[in-house]
């Protein structure tokens, strides 16, 4: 067995052995000194008993759970129509917003290397014009928020350890995009080892065992170890809008969402859309066992996932849109006892080969352990399911081509804006299978709705080329 002089060390180096994994020493007569060191420093902060029981779990079929379709959601109004109790919410949340009640959370730790992006997916350029990236969009939605209620609207940005510092420095660069840096938060997620099939580390360099972010749902433990829930509560934050940094589409801080939420009297809420097909890979909500929650694409029997209701719609059909909202009191009570069922997640992980040799496969064959946010929504006291319009909240960046892509992102947003354009009475030119004819991108600090186009010069503009306002 290796020898260390450290007797932390020497015993963490025999837990290794023991649980099988001395295969990460395999290059230790060629490492230095401080490659040695990080690497006794990163397995001292690996959980052995919880790897254990996670690779144990590998080979294990999702457990079949009794389902039955969310009974209680509240759907789009009819056209043109605004229910009593849709204006009410409006109205809450509006008053929310404006008494510096909410606070926008958004989870930005991943990276764009599957669009062929090498930094942080929240640095990626997707104005349809301009090339604004997301988080600027965020950032600027948020500035515009604040203004517009004469309120302060803090961010709390979840990063990784990957991405923490690029993160910090592009916003930085960019002057927090208009942004006090007082008023936003940045806080890293934990990391989770990332094994084989037979549940072995992956080395991601020699010195180093390879790891990933441990969900969406490590959001609760991040936001109460770093502080960041102490500071809502100092800050007076009750609500918080959260979303994935992933997606333009997001409108920050619906009011008439948070409203639904506070008239409710809920815990938490989430936005649903229909399904595009049966094979779409997204996870939706259903009754689990009594209780809501989402049942995640790769865990959805394809029976359950082409079944149809008396209508001939869908019977899972609401699509779990990964939008948002939380009472800060729920968050607390979850963070007193964070632990969720982790989710296995077989991905392509780049890691390094007997020889050294650094590898990029095609095919998955590295095991991530993950939460999800929506396993801890399942135990809220009350949840509020909100119907919208896909095309209007949901164009994810996912893929480098194809479905949810940065071209379709763009198309989306180019769309939103040109109806915006003719509510405000424009001719916006189409082509023949009617769709907006020229790129059109229009700035949060412009406006975050058609109505805040009124009284803007949007009739001086011409459609001969990309128009930004």
């Amino acid at each position: 067995m290796l020898k260390v002089r450290g007797e932390r060390d020497q015993v963490n180096v025999a837990k290794m052995w023991e649980a099988g994994q001395s295969h990460v020493f395999r290059f230790w007569d060629t490492l230095d000194d401080a490659q040695r060191r990080a690497l006794l420093d990163q397995i001292d902060e690996i959980d052995l008993q919880l790897l254990a029981e996670l690779t144990a779990r590998i080979g294990e079929a999702p457990a079949l759970r009794p389902l039955a379709p969310p009974r209680d959601v509240i759907r789009l109004p009819a056209a043109g129509a605004c229910p009593p109790d849709r204006e009410a919410a409006r109205v809450a949340g509006e008053h929310a917003i404006a008494t510096g009640k909410v606070a926008g959370l958004i989870v930005a730790g991943g990276q764009g290397s599957r669009l062929g992006f090498e930094r942080p997916k929240g640095c990626f350029p997707i104005g349809p014009v301009t090339g604004r990236s997301l988080l600027q969009i965020f950032f600027e939605q948020a500035r515009a928020v604040a203004e517009r209620h004469r309120s302060s609207f803090p961010l709390y940005v979840m990063t990784s350890r990957r991405n923490h510092e690029q993160v910090r420095t592009f916003l930085v660069e960019n002057e927090w995009f208009g942004m006090s840096p007082v008023e936003v938060v940045l806080f890293e997620q934990r990391e989770l080892p990332v094994v084989d099939e037979r549940g072995r580390l992956l080395l991601a360099e020699p010195w180093r065992i390879a790891t990933s972010p441990d969900g969406h749902g490590g959001v609760i433990r991040a936001l109460a170890e770093s502080g960041a829930l102490e500071d809502m509560a100092r800050r007076g934050i009750e609500l918080i809008s959260y979303w994935q940094v992933d997606n333009p589409l997001v409108p920050v801080a619906d009011p008439v969402f948070l409203g639904y939420l506070l008239e409710r009297g809920d815990e938490a809420g989430a936005k649903v859309a229909t399904k595009r097909a049966p094979e779409e890979r997204v996870g939706v909500w259903a009754e689990i066992e009594g209780r809501l929650g989402v049942v995640e694409y790769s865990e959805l029997r394809p029976q359950d996932a082409e079944a149809r209701d008396e209508s001939g719609s869908l019977r899972y059909r609401w699509a779990n849109l990964a939008i948002h909202a939380f009472r800060r009191s729920f968050l607390e009570r979850m963070a007193a006892d964070p632990r969720l069922p982790f989710h296995l997640a077989r991905k392509r992980v780049p890691h390094i080969d007997r020889e050294g040799r650094l590898q990029r496969p095609e095919q998955p064959n590295g095991i991530k352990f993950e939460t999800f946010i929506f396993d801890a929504i399942a135990q809220a006291d009350g949840v509020t399911l909100l119907e919208v319009e896909r095309a209007r909240e949901f164009a994810p960046v996912k893929n480098a081509s194809g479905e949810d892509s940065p071209e379709t992102a763009r198309r989306a947003l180019t769309e939103l804006y040109g109806r915006w354009l003719e509510a405000a009475g424009l001719a916006v030119p189409r082509d023949a299978e009617g769709r907006v004819s020229v790129p059109i991108e229009i700035s949060p600090l412009t406006a975050l709705g058609p109505d805040d186009l009124e009284g803007k010069p949007v009739s001086e503009i011409e459609f001969g080329s990309p128009v930004v306002l």
